[in-house]
């Protein structure tokens, strides 16, 4: 969609472009300088950020202007009056819209080529050019964490016996990026956008994976593919009623809530913000992998207190799902940075006698640095 957003705009400026010498028009010489397209509109289009920030705008001296696309450049001459700023492209005028330190053209062009289409620029290096500002809502409803609540296969039926229905984790940048993990594992980054409810992602991931899917009235859909599996997960934002257990977003409170049937055994709280080194999470992670190698079952929160020694950040419980009436309870740990954690999923399985950390999920930790954790002084005892 951006190669033919792009195409379509230099093929209009090929055509109406011609080399210009100066302007005869009032030139404000306060708007000087270089401005980055940060949204554009066509034929009910909209791309933002990262998609449009090679289209450019440059208002230089004694009326000249350059407008840059994909590398390739185009001269035109431009004025200003009090809140307007004007190209004047092969005889037609294009008008703007001056705000703080942007520029907005409505019907860019329409008029040589009968085909209506919005621009914004805004001034590069200025908090108008940050492209979280100009995210459509759809898009930013998706901005943050991601995990899967349950899974299905290619027929609808529950696939919960086959994999983990928190076995997938997305989290969606604001510049187009999403980050995925699957079974605790990074398997890649990619870019992503939306055409109307439709989620795209535009690279094939490790081991062959393909994502895309759909998100509509708050519900994110998403088709996983790789060379051996097919599934189909419903995913649940991390700050959202699903996964903190309350309509509100906050987290839930299950000594309030009778809708769970909760058994005598102590579900985990952490009390902490989960703000450890990066050597203790990794070193917390490969423990809670060679402890179930070792012991045959996984371990429990106060364990990994030990381990790690802080008290994670509780994300709460998300409520009874195919794997547990009880639900799982959410733990994270930050390794020395707000974008780069591990979450713990802590279940109370059928006869345990404690909730236990069966699964973790990752962002922005390399796996090879996990294994490259030294533990042995964890392993003697």
């Amino acid at each position: 969609m951006k190669k033919n957003f792009s195409l379509f705009i230099t093929i209009i400026l090929c055509l109406s472009m011609v080399a210009c010498s100066g302007s005869s028009g009032k030139v404000d010489e306060a708007l000087l300088g270089k401005y980055i397209c940060v949204t554009g509109t066509m034929l009910g289009m909209t791309m933002s950020g990262d998609d449009m920030s090679d289209f450019e705008l440059e208002l230089k001296e004694k009326g000249k202007a350059t407008i840059t696309i994909s590398g390739e450049s185009h001269n035109a001459k431009w004025s200003s009056e009090e809140s307007t700023v004007t190209l004047k492209i092969d005889g037609v005028d294009a008008v703007g819209e001056l705000g703080e330190d942007t520029i907005t053209f409505k019907s860019f062009l329409e008029e040589a080529v009968g085909v209506s289409m919005d621009l914004t620029f805004a001034k590069e290096g200025t908090d108008a050019a940050k492209p979280e500002n100009y995210l459509p809502e759809n898009e930013k409803a998706l901005i943050g964490d991601w995990v899967s609540v349950s899974v299905a296969n290619t027929l609808g039926a529950d696939a919960s016996e086959e994999v983990d229905p928190t076995a997938l984790a997305i989290t969606f940048d604001d510049d187009h990026l999403a980050t995925v993990s699957f079974m605790g594992e990074k398997v890649g980054t990619s870019k992503w956008s939306m055409l109307t409810e439709t989620v795209v992602f535009d690279d094939t991931l490790d081991n062959g994976v393909n994502l895309n899917g759909d998100y509509k009235d708050g519900e994110l859909i998403l088709n996983y593919s790789s060379d051996d599996n097919y599934y189909v997960f419903t995913m649940s934002n991390s700050g959202s009623a699903a996964a903190t257990g309350k309509k509100d977003g906050t987290k839930k409170d299950d000594s309030k809530d009778e809708s769970v049937s909760t058994p005598n055994v102590l579900e985990p709280k952490a009390n902490g913000d989960g703000m450890a080194t990066k050597d203790n999470v990794l070193r917390l992670i490969k423990y809670h992998d060679q402890y179930y190698d070792t012991n045959n079952m996984d371990p429990t929160y106060e364990e990994m207190v030990a381990v790690v020694g802080i008290e994670g950040e509780d994300l709460g419980n998300k409520g009874p799902n195919n794997m547990t009436e009880y639900g799982d309870h959410i733990i994270r740990w930050y390794a020395g940075a707000d974008n780069a954690y591990v979450d713990f999923t802590f279940r109370l399985e059928k006869d345990a006698d404690a909730w236990r950390a069966v699964q973790w999920v990752s962002q922005n930790i390399d796996r090879a640095d996990v294994e490259a954790a030294d533990i042995s002084d964890l392993l003697s005892e």
